[in-house]
């Protein structure tokens, strides 16, 4: 995230320029922690973009797919993942985009089982429903069983 930071280009933003600023910095004083905590948030949500306008290239738009209650066999391209602090603990939040071109979402419990990011993953989970984000359908899921493919 940092040497992302460091590459970025100046005038897109007075916060990206900012964060340039500091990444490029020898040493950070307590007045810079905070912005430069911030790196790898901006870093997520630029891999995130890529991501999806990769997938999303010559693809329809995402459809709900499957029946409530049906178990699913499921592959597909980890877009995005972001933690969450709860009541009962942690929990991931992360949206696969099939090899169909559909969007999925998975709130994972056990954060050690969540997939990265840019990960491509296979397995099985149940459908619980079927949502509209920001205008774009999505099939949620529960007890998800996923591997990470491991490219050869």
């Amino acid at each position: 995230a940092l040497a992302w930071a460091q590459t970025q280009e100046l005038g897109r933003s007075d916060y990206m320029n900012n964060v340039v600023a500091v990444a490029k910095a020898s040493a950070w004083d307590h007045r810079k922690l905070g912005l430069g905590a911030s790196i790898i948030s901006a870093y997520q949500r630029e891999v995130e973009r890529e991501l999806r306008s990769a997938a999303e290239a010559d693809r329809p738009p995402s459809q709900h797919f499957g029946e409530v209650g049906d178990r699913i066999e499921l592959a597909g391209q980890v877009i995005f993942v972001r933690f969450f602090d709860g009541d009962y603990g942690t929990r991931a939040l992360v949206k696969i985009l099939t090899d169909e071109g559909n969007l999925t979402t998975w709130w994972c419990s056990n954060t050690s089982k969540a997939p990265e990011q840019g990960d491509t993953v296979t397995g099985k989970a149940t459908i619980k429903g079927h949502e509209t984000y920001r205008g774009e359908a999505s099939t949620v899921l529960t007890r998800a069983s996923l591997k990470v493919v491991v490219a050869e």
